[in-house]
C-alpha cells in the first residue's frame, strides 16, 4: 500500500513528538530508579550513575538526533550496540569501580536499552494505525490534472486546510539543498521558504464562516502561489549571490531554476509538492469567486 506524500509529512510529525515524549519520560524514570538504587545499597550517587552510563547516553544521543533529516530508527539499535561494546570493555579493564556486579549490570543495560528502544518502536506502528487509512480511503497527492473538486461550497476550508502539508514537504527539501552543508544562507532559505504563518492561517480560519473570512482566504492563496511561483525562476534572479553554494548539482552562474536544483538534490518529489500545492490554491480560489 503506497503512503501519499501528506500522510508522510503528518507520519514524521506524529513519530518525532513520540518519540520525544517517550525519551523523556523514560529519562526521569532513569533518574529516578538511580536514586532509589543509590539510596537501597547505600552507595555513590555517582558510581551508580556509571553503572548505567550506555543507557543514559543513548537517550541523550537519540534525543539529540530526532529532528536530523537523516535521522532513521535503525540507527538507534547501532548506537545501542556501540555503547554496550565500549561499557563492556571499560568493565573488561576495570575502569569501573571494583565493587559492582558488572555481568549484572551489563545485563541490566542490555534490558533497559532493549526496553527504551521497543518503545521508540511502537511510535511508527501508534502513528500508523491512527492516520493511514485503507487503500479506498487513501489521501492521493493530486496533480494539475486531479485537481480537487468540492462538492459543496463549504468545503474550500478543508481543501485548502490540506495545502498545509505540502508547504511543509516543501519547507523540509529547502532545509537540505540549501542547508549550511551546501553554503546555503539563512536569507536564501527564508527566500525560498513558505512562512508557516500563512498555512497556518487556514486552521484558525477553517471553523469560521467562509463568508466572513472569504477575502482573507484568498489573500493568503495569492501570497502563497507567489511564493511557489518563485521555485520557476533561475537562481540568478532570486538570490542576491549564489557564489558560496557547493556540493551541489547546479549550474554554477546560478541559470538552473530553483525547482531544478531542488529536484536534482534531493530524492524527495518536490515538483509533485509544489504543483499540488499550486492547483489547492487555483481551485480553492476559483472556487471562493465563484461565490
Amino acid at each position: 500500500m503506497q503512503i501519499s506524500e501528506e500522510v508522510k509529512v503528518r507520519l514524521h510529525d506524529i513519530e518525532e513528538g513520540y518519540y520525544r515524549i517517550v525519551s523523556l519520560l523514560f529519562f526521569l524514570i532513569m533518574i529516578i530508579f538511580i536514586f532509589w538504587v543509590a539510596f537501597s545499597a547505600k552507595a555513590s550517587l555517582q558510581t551508580v550513575s556509571l553503572s548505567f552510563l550506555p543507557t543514559f547516553l543513548l537517550i541523550i544521543i537519540v534525543m539529540a538526533l530526532i529532528d536530523k533529516q537523516f535521522y532513521h530508527l535503525y540507527y538507534n539499535w547501532i548506537i545501542a550496540i556501540f555503547l554496550l561494546i565500549i561499557f563492556y570493555i571499560m568493565g573488561y579493564m576495570q575502569i569501573l569501580s571494583s565493587t559492582v556486579d558488572f555481568p549484572l549490570l551489563f545485563g541490566l543495560n542490555i534490558i533497559l536499552c532493549s526496553l527504551y528502544l521497543s518503545f521508540l518502536g511502537l511510535g511508527k506502528q501508534i502513528a500508523q494505525k491512527g492516520i493511514i487509512k485503507p487503500k479506498s480511503e487513501m489521501i492521493s497527492v493530486k496533480t494539475k490534472n486531479q485537481e480537487p473538486q468540492p462538492e459543496k461550497k463549504e468545503e474550500i476550508i478543508e481543501v485548502v486546510h490540506s495545502i498545509e502539508d505540502r508547504c511543509k514537504a516543501i519547507n523540509f527539501v529547502i532545509g537540505r539543498v540549501y542547508g549550511k552543508a551546501h553554503g546555503g544562507t539563512e536569507e536564501m532559505r527564508r527566500t525560498l521558504r513558505i512562512d508557516p504563518v500563512l498555512y497556518n492561517a487556514f486552521n484558525e480560519l477553517k471553523d469560521q464562516n467562509i463568508e466572513e473570512v472569504k477575502d482573507h482566504i484568498k489573500k493568503i492563496l495569492d501570497l502563497l502561489l507567489s511564493k511557489l511561483a518563485l521555485y520557476d525562476l533561475p537562481e540568478s534572479a532570486v538570490f542576491k549571490s549564489t557564489a558560496g553554494l557547493k556540493k551541489l548539482e547546479r549550474d554554477e552562474d546560478g541559470s538552473d531554476k530553483v525547482i531544478d536544483v531542488l529536484l536534482k538534490n534531493d530524492k524527495d518529489p518536490v515538483k509533485n509538492y509544489i504543483d499540488a500545492a499550486t492547483s489547492f490554491c487555483k481551485q480553492a480560489l476559483k472556487e471562493l469567486n465563484e461565490q
